[in-house]
């Protein structure tokens, strides 16, 4: 029987196996480390060697429980471990960061900003979080939070919901966190819920939330949201463009549902991604936008874009082979902005796939609709 432990990096995962060892005295794997020889934890995280294959596990009678950060690929039974993504990815953040560069605090910013961004590392926080608890197959969620505050409930809840009857240790005393930062300071390196406010400048802290703000929003974390008037993201006026590409001044326009910016501008990762720009306030008129764009087609296969602003659709068109590519007007009505001077565009793509599933490249986001530039007539 084979258990995922999964998270996305830095929410938990390690002392949650910490807990297992210590309080039903089972081992865990991991596998992005499979071949792992650390006897320094061996009595604190019981480490196993990971020697059979994810399938033969599965059919063993005994219980295999396995650390991943990937993306769910197998439907097997998981505990899913959930953390203020704030947390998460400025902890990952200072994990990943060079050795070297630990006193260099743009090194480290320019890499909180890449993971606030990217997809390419474990799907982004928001998409890990969506995509584990999105499954059917049974998926106990336990939040880092409540896990450090509660650690033998969560541990015992958890293993109870996902069906694990195991006798315990007898253990009375877990290991302190000094005690664990002592033997892996790199693992256990604050063990607290908000240290994201030392972390996280307020400017990174916006483009957080506009990426990820729908997950955290539907989990709860809800603390220091930004109020509306600090989503403006990128400003364009009359006569101005945004360009979307790495580096372009169009970047802070982008919510949720875009991969980070490549070369040209970027894609939809999604089937729902959005757009917030500020165009002023006292909009008497309609104002009209000309968006450059591609789409991810091939062969006979089309996708439906339709854009919305307000709940009100304001620009739909079909792609296709033919027209993969092109300049598409956008009319946005004067009510659909806010009274601070802001409109938030939503794009429902209806079929992304992957590069992946069509063989074309490793390449497992779901593409759509790539936006290049964007210009206010």
């Amino acid at each position: 029987m084979l258990i995922w432990l999964a998270s996305y990096p830095r929410s938990g995962n390690t002392f949650f196996r910490v807990l297992l060892r210590q309080v039903y005295g089972i081992a865990t794997y991991d596998l992005h480390e499979p071949d792992a020889d650390r006897p320094e934890y061996e009595h604190i995280i019981g480490n196993a060697r990971l020697d059979r294959t994810i399938a033969d596990m599965h059919r063993d009678d005994r219980l295999h429980i396995v650390k991943t950060h990937d993306l769910p690929t197998e439907d097997y039974p998981a505990i899913y471990l959930v953390r203020d993504g704030r947390d998460a990815v400025a902890s990952y953040a200072h994990f990943a960061l060079d050795p070297r560069l630990a006193a260099d605090r743009g090194a480290y910013l320019d890499l909180l900003r890449n993971l606030i961004e990217t997809t390419g590392s474990y799907g982004g926080w928001s998409g890990n979080v969506r995509a584990w608890m999105a499954r059917h197959t049974p998926t106990v969620v336990v939040r880092f939070d409540d896990l450090i505050a509660h650690p033998m409930e969560e541990l015992r809840r958890a293993m109870t919901a996902i069906g694990i009857t195991a006798p315990e240790t007898g253990v009375t005393q877990l290991p302190s966190f000094a005690e664990l930062q002592k033997i892996g300071p790199q693992f256990f390196r604050k063990g607290r819920t908000g240290a994201w406010h030392e972390d996280m400048p307020a400017d990174l802290h916006v483009s957080f939330w506009r990426r990820h703000g729908d997950t955290m929003r539907a989990l709860g974390y809800r603390d220091a949201e930004p109020a509306a008037e600090e989503f403006a993201g990128a400003r364009l006026a009359a006569g101005e463009t945004l360009s979307f590409a790495a580096g372009g001044n169009g970047r802070p326009a982008l919510g949720h549902g875009w991969g980070e910016p490549e070369a040209w501008g970027a894609w939809s990762i999604d089937r729902r991604a959005a757009l917030q720009l500020a165009v002023g306030r006292d909009q008497a008129a309609p104002i009209e936008i000309a968006l450059f764009y591609r789409s991810f087609v091939e062969g006979a296969r089309k996708i439906e874009i339709v854009c919305r602003a307000a709940g009100g659709t304001v620009a739909s068109w079909t792609c296709s082979v033919e027209n993969w590519c092109g300049v598409q007007g956008i009319t946005i009505p004067a009510d659909a902005v806010s009274t601070d001077g802001i409109v938030t565009l939503e794009f429902e793509i209806s079929d992304p796939v992957s590069p992946a599933q069509l063989g074309l490249s490793p390449d497992t986001r779901p593409l759509g609709l790539g936006i290049e530039t964007m210009r206010r007539v």
